[in-house]
């Protein structure tokens, strides 16, 4: 299978600033799966960048093996993301371009992939929000879905209006199974409350007057 992103996807993205950051809305997890046509688990095999003559751009073809499907369609064959962005020519003719807000791959990278149906076809859903990297918890040896939206800059921010103990703190940081759950329809993970202990009231008790004595 084989998408491609083409420049209508630009206009998802804006410039802002010196910093270069590619402007989108926050997407908690819940919705991030909503709004995703296919979520799959999956290795890239390989990766190539060409050059396009007219006009003159690099795009980036992403190979997946897909190994778990969790939403959408079924089929585990070979996935080709085709992305606007890379390095490719010789010498003088050489070019790198980079969109900001994209998110970026290796080859023998683990990952979560969220994609969206839009009229260019199947993209990576809300730029680099939609990629996790599937990494392995240095300490508990868990594996861990980690991802990179340091090129972005949000809007519309959306603040949950209810939280749930034991949920992570950070939604670039967690633990693979839960993500899979929320990429099934699963219960939207969000901030869990934190109480500290000298927050928490001690309650005053009035003892009887013999008993205090």
């Amino acid at each position: 299978m084989r998408v491609k992103v083409g420049l209508a996807a630009l206009a998802l993205s804006l410039w802002v600033g010196a910093a270069q950051a590619a402007t989108v809305e926050r997407l908690t997890l819940g919705r991030l799966a909503e709004l995703s046509e296919r979520v799959f688990i999956g290795t890239v095999t390989a990766q190539a960048s060409r050059l396009s003559t007219s006009p003159r751009q690099v795009w980036t073809d992403t190979t997946f093996r897909v190994e778990q499907v969790l939403k959408g369609d079924k089929d585990t064959a070979p996935f080709t993301l085709t992305l606007l962005g890379g390095e490719a020519g010789q010498g003088a003719d050489r070019l790198r371009q980079v969109v900001h807000g994209y998110p970026t791959f290796q080859v023998g990278e683990r990952v979560v992939l969220f994609l969206e149906r839009t009229p260019a076809g199947l993209v990576v859903t809300g730029l680099a929000q939609g990629k996790f990297t599937v990494v392995e918890d240095a300490k508990t040896g868990r594996p861990m879905a980690v991802r990179d939206v340091g090129d972005l800059a949000f809007v519309g921010a959306h603040v949950p209006t209810r939280t749930f103990l034991g949920a992570p703190a950070d939604p670039n940081r967690l633990p693979l199974d839960q993500l899979v759950t929320v990429a099934r329809g699963g219960v939207p993970l969000a901030t869990p409350v934190l109480v500290r202990p000298e927050a928490v009231e001690t309650p005053q008790v009035s003892l009887p007057a013999e008993v205090a004595r």
